[in-house]
């Protein structure tokens, strides 16, 4: 699949400090251009962009919560935002593939909540579209197979 257009499923991160940082950095950039490759706006959906935010928790800061939170539609402007919290015993233990599994489940799960969310809104969003991408993702990006120089020592 090709994007025609801005990113449809962005995904930016907070992290509470240089710690979290080293550990999950690679892992979310991994993600991020999957989502880029694989997410992409279809053809008269209503909504230009959903727009995660991983909410890392770290030595400088931290929210003391785990999962998804804060999902909140903008009509006006056409997106809408999702908190992922990802508290620190996620990356403490270094282990890669646990980092990545926790990462994609989590996004996965805010995408579904984001679509029943703006569904109810009445706002159409395919979500059957964007779980076929997210198979992809998850595919690609479990094994590390589909991002460039990924292996599971990234840190």
């Amino acid at each position: 699949m090709t994007n025609m257009g801005s990113d449809f499923v962005t995904l930016g991160a907070d992290v509470g400090g240089k710690d979290a940082f080293i550990a999950v950095n690679q892992h979310v950039l991994g993600l991020r251009t999957l989502l880029r490759q694989e997410c992409f706006k279809g053809t008269g959906d209503s909504l230009d962009e959903i727009a995660l935010v991983l909410r890392v928790d770290g030595s400088v800061q931290a929210w003391g919560k785990t999962g998804i939170g804060n999902i909140s539609l903008q009509k006006k402007k056409r997106f809408v935002t999702g908190d992922i919290f990802v508290p620190a015993d996620v990356w403490s233990t270094g282990d890669a593939v646990s980092i990545r599994r926790f990462l994609m489940d989590q996004v996965t799960y805010a995408i579904r909540l984001v679509v029943e969310y703006v569904n109810q809104e009445g706002i159409s969003l395919d979500g059957e579209s964007l779980e076929d991408a997210l198979e992809n993702v998850r595919q690609l990006y479990l094994d590390g197979t589909g991002i460039k120089g990924v292996s599971d020592e990234w840190h």
